[in-house]
């Protein structure tokens, strides 16, 4: 299994199956198309985020409160790798950016794991 390091809010929404596509600037590799992924969440928050009027419904849809306030630094859950596509149209899609597809988030209620494996490991 491979472990990926995502900064939180981002983390949080992608294993609470909020957050449907993981935003990077590399191709993600044939071999981990439909493969389980662990996240790990940075051990700093991206704390200026600003989310869109579109995000922020998506949020409140699944009654997410407080979502500064995650384990950082920890493993916290697991994704699905589906895709790598260039243009996408979800709303969590950044410009100019590989666009991995994500699916089957998986969260775990507290942090937990290696958090120095914060690499794309194998």
């Amino acid at each position: 299994m491979i472990t990926i390091t995502v900064k939180q809010p981002w983390a949080y929404l992608q294993c609470a199956g909020i957050k449907d596509i993981e935003n990077r600037t590399w191709s993600l590799p044939e071999k981990h198309k439909g493969k389980r992924v662990l996240i790990s969440s940075s051990a700093k928050s991206d704390t200026n985020v600003l989310f869109t009027p579109a995000q922020q419904a998506e949020i409140d849809k699944w009654k997410t409160h407080n979502i500064l306030g995650f384990d950082t630094g920890a493993i916290i859950g697991s994704v699905v790798f589906t895709d790598c596509i260039v243009n996408h149209h979800s709303i969590w899609a950044e410009k100019t950016r590989f666009y991995v597809e994500l699916e089957e988030g998986v969260y775990l209620t507290s942090g937990q794991g290696d958090p120095s494996r914060t690499v794309l490991l194998e």
